[in-house]
């Protein structure tokens, strides 16, 4: 009987990684949050409000990302004005356009930092707009 190691049946089981080369956003769903990150840096989370943080550039302090959180409860509050772009029984395609502008409205009011911190979230995202909940 042929003996395999544990690095050998690890490494017949890998997926193949992304393309990490164009950024895109995921749904984290054990944290109910979006994670969008465009470069691969060292980050400062900057805190804008319950929603929002604001990812900089450890660098440069540029803004290079965000996180988005408790996305199923924005959708559930929020589904009048939230749209969900495909939706079936084990997936759901939405637009994170619609839940950054949905989560600017609510809460904390519009101070200079929100407004500032939501700006630079949707002026440093990528063009591919909808992601998958699955």
């Amino acid at each position: 009987m042929e003996e395999r190691t544990l690095t050998d049946f690890l490494e017949t089981q890998k997926t193949p990684d992304p393309d990490r080369s164009v950024p895109r956003p995921w749904y984290n769903r054990f944290g109910d949050c979006i994670d969008y990150q465009t470069e691969q840096v060292a980050v400062v989370a900057d805190r804008i409000d319950h929603h929002l943080t604001i990812y900089r550039s450890v660098e440069t302090n540029a803004a290079i990302g965000f996180q988005l959180k408790d996305v199923t409860a924005l959708m559930e509050k929020y589904k009048s004005q939230f749209g969900v772009m495909f939706s079936t029984r084990d997936n759901t395609l939405i637009s994170v356009t619609s839940l950054l502008l949905t989560a600017f409205q609510i809460d904390s009011p519009t101070t200079m930092k929100k407004r500032t911190g939501y700006e630079q979230a949707l002026k440093n995202f990528s063009s591919e707009d909808e992601i998958s909940l699955a």
